[in-house]
């Protein structure tokens, strides 16, 4: 409901957009606060039981990668900066783009080698031994790690190009009024919807398996948005919301199955691998957006320039149309012109990120699976009705374990109990331990991927 409340908003001013998320959030706040204070998990602030709370803040502070946060913050940053920047703020060429990309491709560089070095045994891990990595390298021994990254941050340069560009579409290149663009946004909610529920069908009823919905939702993903791009150049406009639908049904496809799938490679990591994921998803919307302002900027431009307004009279970057109100105000002549050029425009911005949808499709073909198990089932006599299922996991890639019919061979059972004593005897290892870790660790909880401990 998001765009079409904030396209009727825009029309009374763009401003009130950022005051409507305040009494959301403080809605939600309070609903968290007197409906889910049973269900939440107390925490502690100290390390050691025996800490006082100032010494537990103090030591806290100890843990916190400032290194990497800072050189990954600005790094970031610099990047996306640049890939704004570039042909619409400033040339590419120019000193302020290339000063930026340089500066921050070495920070992003220097970032990950910093969080390679924290682990365990090595330099960083010496220098500060109670630093715990932003990133742990270890996550990257696993590949899947690396292919949900690809998959989330595919789907968040899909979402952003839903949301934002079609809108440009819709106001530039039919003429529609923001409240009417956000409106046609609304084709996007039910493909979300049917990948949603698809997926919930795979993965909780049949065949409760993550490979399927992650492999397929970026193929579906893929071709929608391809078709979409094709149905944009070419002002197709019933078609144009059919592919959106189709696009958001495959970005739905892989909400669920990503958190399970990172759950069950990992489930002893569940933090760090579910905060990595929750990184990637809006990194690919911030990418996206930048990549596809800077395209779209410089496409409109181009083609605007080529326009004749009449006696010789051409658009310049202070004068292009913004909006409905300069578009209506041209000859009927002009603003079909103008009008094509935003479709083309919009096209190519579409075309520049149908390189991270295609990656996403061949990281998904070496994507390993995960089974998710089944709890015990009682009959009202309290009896073992079913039996318990454990989750099964397959690192080695599914489709080659398919097609060779080596999946039984490669398939093993989850054991979060051993993968959580590999990981503290990681931890600890060339460290002075917070407390004594015997061989088992005591009042364990598993994880068995199936929504209960």
């Amino acid at each position: 409901m998001g765009p079409v409340i904030g396209g009727y908003v825009a029309a009374a001013s763009w401003r009130y957009c950022f005051v409507i998320p305040i009494p959301i959030a403080l809605v939600a706040h309070i609903l968290i606060f007197f409906l889910m204070r049973k269900d939440l998990v107390k925490g502690r602030v100290a390390l050691n039981h025996d800490d006082s709370r100032r010494s537990g803040y103090i030591k806290g502070l100890a843990i916190i990668d400032w290194a990497g946060l800072i050189t990954f913050i600005l790094g970031v940053g610099l990047l996306v900066l640049a890939i704004q920047w570039g042909g619409t703020s400033y040339a590419w060429k120019s000193p302020a783009v290339i000063v930026s990309l340089v500066i921050g491709g070495v920070l992003c560089m220097y970032f990950f080698l910093h969080e390679y070095l924290l682990g365990a045994g090595r330099l960083m891990a010496r220098i500060f031994p109670r630093q715990v990595p932003m990133i742990p390298s270890t996550l990257f021994h696993k590949k899947d790690t690396s292919i949900l990254m690809i998959i989330n941050f595919s789907a968040g340069v899909s979402l952003v190009s839903a949301v934002y560009f079609v809108s440009y579409y819709w106001q530039l290149a039919e003429g529609y009024s923001p409240s009417k663009a956000g409106i046609q946004l609304l084709y996007y909610t039910p493909g979300l919807g049917v990948g949603v529920y698809t997926a919930m069908f795979f993965c909780n009823v049949w065949p409760r398996q993550t490979f399927y919905p992650l492999f397929f939702g970026s193929i579906v993903e893929a071709v929608g948005l391809g078709l979409l791009t094709w149905a944009v150049s070419n002002r197709k406009t019933t078609l144009v919301n059919v592919f959106l639908g189709v696009a958001g049904a495959g970005t739905g496809l892989r909400f669920m199955p990503v958190v399970l799938h990172a759950a069950g490679i990992w489930p002893s990591r569940i933090v760090a691998i579910q905060s990595v994921l929750s990184f990637t998803l809006p990194l690919g919307e911030t990418i996206g957006i930048s990549m596809m302002g800077a395209v779209f900027g410089n496409k409109f431009d181009q083609y605007l320039r080529a326009i004749d307004l009449g006696n010789g009279s051409q658009f310049t970057s202070s004068t292009r149309p913004t909006n409905l109100a300069t578009l209506q105000s041209l000859s009927p002549t002009a603003q079909e012109a103008v009008q094509n050029a935003a479709a083309r425009s919009v096209m190519f911005a579409f075309v520049s990120i149908l390189p991270f949808m295609g990656l996403s499709i061949i990281a998904a073909v070496f994507l390993g699976n995960v089974w998710i198990g089944k709890p015990m089932k009682y009959g009202e006599d309290g009896r073992v009705k079913e039996g318990e299922n454990n989750g099964m996991i397959m690192s080695y890639p599914f489709l080659l374990g398919l097609f060779s019919g080596n999946v039984d061979k490669y398939k093993s059972e989850m054991d979060p109990i051993m993968d959580q004593v590999a990981a503290e005897k990681e931890r600890h290892t060339h460290r002075k331990p917070d407390v004594e870790i015997a061989g088992t660790l005591p009042e364990t909880k598993p994880y068995r991927n199936d929504g209960r401990e």
